[in-house]
């Protein structure tokens, strides 16, 4: 209805700047994060290097020989793997962020172009258009989330010992870079007829890219506004 639109085209640009901040402080986060394990990793082959038997000699005398002691040292280190951990919510959190801005920021453009057509129907006397801009907002947000539901559920699969993750088939409409490095945005439809933003890092990423018009297979992690995909297939 007209106060759905009005609502929407007041409230929108405040969460809009409100997730731009929450975005741009996780990103900080995740760079101080990145900072920190780099010199936990230059530190620890620091000592792998200059470690030596008691004659003098270099323990690890060979590159091979330096990179698996310090990756056995890393996954021993258990700052380093909570550091590690840390990194990768602080990335799916980034990427959840940017999913929901887009999402806001869309649902803000649609909500003040249908108030301009409804203004615009008003002043012309298109009483048909001014009828097809309420009847659209007439429907019940419950009724359209039980309809979404509905569709994600026929089209979506539990993978088996997945730890939560799931899959479905959808086409790729369109694919371009995400705000942060090595992420790749995709538009998609599922078979239901649902769009959904699919999300995919570096490989992932290229896949989708790559996979334009195409339907492929994909096994993801469910956000707000969106899809993290781990396989592309």
């Amino acid at each position: 209805m007209l106060r759905t639109l009005i609502e929407q085209a007041q409230r929108l640009p405040g969460e809009v700047e409100a997730l731009i901040r929450q975005a741009a402080e996780t990103k900080q986060r995740l760079h101080d994060l990145l900072q920190d394990r780099a010199k936990l990793e230059a530190q620890v082959a620091g000592e792998v290097a200059n470690e030596s038997n008691g004659d003098g000699k270099k323990k690890y005398p060979n590159e091979e020989a330096r990179k698996a002691e310090i990756a056995r040292r890393l996954q021993a280190n258990e700052i380093y793997q909570a550091n590690d951990e840390v990194i990768r919510k602080a990335r799916e959190a980034v990427v959840d962020l940017e999913a929901r801005l887009d999402r806001s920021r869309y649902e803000h453009r649609t909500a003040t172009a249908l108030l301009n057509l409804l203004a615009a129907a008003i002043q012309t006397g298109r009483q048909d258009v001014e009828e097809a801009v309420l009847t659209r907002q007439a429907v019940e947000p419950e009724e359209q989330k039980a309809g979404a539901r509905k569709k994600f559920t026929e089209a979506v699969k539990e993978v088996a010992n997945g730890n939560g993750l799931k899959e479905a088939k959808v086409k790729v409409l369109e694919a371009k870079p995400g705000k942060s490095e090595g992420t790749i945005r995709a538009y998609c439809e599922m078979e239901g007829g649902e769009k959904v933003a699919v999300y995919g890092k570096n490989g992932t990423g290229k896949k989708l890219a790559g996979a334009i018009g195409e339907l492929v297979a994909v096994k993801f992690k469910e956000m707000d506004h969106g899809w993290f995909a781990v396989a592309v297939n």
